[in-house]
């Protein structure tokens, strides 16, 4: 059995963090320094700011999103109106599961974790995510971010919560 020194031990931990942990490939979130994070594991691209419109409405959150584009919330990435959407609840509640995991009820799965770095305006709060149909009513539903809990509101003329744009990866 190989002895390492303490002293070299320390030394490789200050350097190569990810090397002595063995945290090699957890770099899931790239920063396209466009205003853009790209999910490494579903192909997704986020917007970087999380709450770029601070709390809105869904009717104002679904405008916005779809009216999103280069030169608006920091974007530079030659973005358009439509290129960008409000996410579902498996991309919303995907983002902040590492490993990434599919949910089958309303409470995260495993490893609930808070997407931060390198997002900005992350906010412990509800996000709002797309109108699903359920016996052909739609429904609207918030994420509540800190808890990874899914919600279904009937208040959606009424309520303000963040929204966090995202779009498919066209390249």
């Amino acid at each position: 059995m190989v002895k390492i020194n303490k002293y070299i031990l320390i030394f490789l931990l200050f350097l190569f963090p990810s090397i002595v942990f063995g945290l090699c490939g957890t770099d899931r979130f790239t920063d396209n320094a466009n205003g853009t994070v790209t999910d490494t594991k579903t192909g997704l691209i986020w917007l970087k700011n999380a709450s770029c419109w601070g709390e809105l409405r869904f009717g104002a959150g679904l405008i916005e999103s779809k009216a999103l584009g280069h030169g608006n919330c920091g974007l530079t990435d030659n973005s358009t109106a439509c290129d960008w959407r409000m996410p579902t609840r498996e991309e919303l509640q995907g983002l902040n599961t590492n490993p990434l995991t599919s949910w089958t009820s309303g409470f995260p799965s495993n490893g609930w974790k808070r997407a931060t770095t390198p997002f900005v305006n992350v906010k412990l709060d509800y996000y709002w995510t797309q109108i699903v149909l359920e016996l052909n009513v739609p429904k609207t539903r918030i994420l509540n971010l800190t808890s990874g809990y899914i919600y279904n509101t009937l208040n959606h003329r009424t309520e303000y919560h963040y929204v966090w744009p995202v779009k498919r990866n066209t390249e």
